[in-house]
This record gives structure tokens, C-alpha cells and sequence, in this order.
């Protein structure tokens, strides 16, 4: 069962790889405003790289204390990633995202019914954590929703309102699994790290598009807007890392 587990996550790495390589190549073909093929190109290169990380993990016999949180994290970013590109590319090609979102689910859901990394945390850890994730998801879905009104109004689907219907999807179960956490729900207890795994990993990528878009594309450098994503990623990445040091202590003793 394990392995089979395995290899399933494995070929969703492996179609997302897939999937990224394909649009690049075909980027003109399926996508119509240049902005939208510029900001995909770049995007999916970065994917590539991350599927190719998440399948060399499930090799790393020393992450077994972890690997199940960090599948489901990767799964909650392949989606995450591939909604922008669903919703605006124009062809049928997109049914093959659509059944790569559907095993992502289906695996996801399975990770995290097994799951048997789950912690336990204190009342104190869980309003701290939950009130970080709770905040953010509220903040964007928020904006996530002024921007599908704005789509609504205009009927134009901009990268920038594709990815915030995006941000708008992923945030909702973000928030509804930190207040599953809150009040100590075994379904919280065994997301929270990932969520947080989750958005370290967006964030990261989100730090190294902003700093390889002005050298592809020759575009100024944005530092104040690295700086505050910069902020913002702490919030995120200190929680991750204690709970990470907890787990792989734990898992030394």
C-alpha cells in the first residue's frame, strides 16, 4: 500500500512536470496577452524545478518523519499552480490538468486520512498558529473576491485575476482548516504543518520569480515589494521550522 501510495505521488510530480514543460513550449498557442505568457513562462520553469524536487524527496529516508506532510503540501501547491493555467488557456488540453488536480485530490485526501505524523499541540500553539493562517487566508480571500468583481465587471480574466481566484479557492480551505485546528480537530492537526509548509514554499518561489522576472525580461527590480514578501514569509517560516524541529527531534529520540 505504501508503495503504491508512493508511486501515485510520484506520477502527480511527474504530470506536473508534464504539464509545465507543455505550456512552455506551446505558450503561444494557448494563451493569448503577452503578459499572461510572460508571467506563465517563467512560472512554470520554476515548477519544473519544484516537481523535480518533490520527487527526489520521496527518496530521502531521513524526511520519513515528514514526507507525509510535505506530499501534502506539494499537492496543495500543484493546484494551487495549475488554476491560473486552467483558467486561461484555450483549449482542451485543459481536461489533463483537470484529471491532475483530481489525483492530486484523491491523494491529498488519502495523506491526510493516514496521516500518522500527527502532533500534539498546546492551546497556546494552536491560537498562534491558527491566528497567523486565519489572518491571511481572510486577507486574501478578501482581495481574492475585489479582484473576481472586478473580472465580473469587466469580463476580462487578467494572470493577476486568474491567480487571485486561485489565492481565493486555496485561502478558503486554508481557513477553514486553521479553525478546524483551533478547536482541536484531527483533520486540523494533521494540515496545519503543511499549510505552512505550503506557503513557505509559495512564498520562496514567489522571492525568486520577483528576482529572476528583471533579468529575463529586463524589468526594473522590485525591492520594496521583495522586502515586504520578504516580512511576510517570516510569519510563515518560523512556525514551519519549529514544528519541522520538533517532528525530526522527535523522530531522533
Amino acid at each position: 500500500m505504501i508503495l503504491t501510495n508512493k508511486k501515485l505521488l510520484i506520477i502527480q510530480d511527474f504530470l506536473f512536470i508534464i504539464i509545465s514543460v507543455f505550456y512552455i513550449v506551446f505558450r503561444y498557442t494557448f494563451f493569448r496577452s503577452q503578459e499572461t505568457i510572460n508571467s506563465l513562462y517563467l512560472n512554470n520553469l520554476i515548477n519544473i524545478i519544484l516537481g523535480l524536487i518533490f520527487i527526489l524527496l520521496q527518496y530521502f529516508e531521513s524526511l520519513k518523519n515528514i514526507i507525509n506532510s510535505i506530499n501534502v503540501s506539494s499537492g496543495f501547491f500543484i493546484v494551487y499552480n495549475l488554476i491560473p493555467i486552467l483558467l486561461q488557456q484555450k483549449s482542451m488540453f485543459g481536461v489533463f490538468i483537470v484529471a491532475e488536480i483530481l489525483l492530486i485530490l484523491i491523494n491529498t485526501l488519502n495523506l491526510i486520512r493516514t496521516n500518522k505524523e500527527e502532533s500534539v499541540y498546546s492551546i497556546k500553539e494552536r491560537i498562534a498558529y491558527s491566528s497567523i493562517i486565519i489572518t491571511f487566508s481572510i486577507i486574501f480571500i478578501l482581495r481574492g473576491i475585489s479582484l473576481i468583481i472586478t473580472y465580473v465587471q469587466t469580463k476580462e480574466l487578467t494572470n493577476q485575476i486568474a491567480i487571485s481566484i486561485s489565492d481565493y479557492i486555496v485561502c478558503s480551505v486554508w481557513l477553514i482548516l486553521g479553525v478546524l485546528f483551533l478547536f482541536n480537530k484531527r483533520i486540523g492537526r494533521n494540515t496545519i504543518y503543511p499549510i505552512y509548509i505550503h506557503a513557505t514554499l509559495l512564498y520562496l518561489t514567489l522571492l525568486l520569480y520577483m528576482a529572476l522576472e528583471p533579468i529575463i525580461y529586463k524589468k526594473a527590480f522590485d525591492l520594496v515589494g521583495m522586502i515586504t514578501i520578504i516580512i511576510m514569509s517570516i510569519f510563515f517560516m518560523l512556525p514551519m521550522v519549529q514544528i519541522t524541529s520538533r517532528k525530526l527531534a522527535k523522530a531522533s529520540t
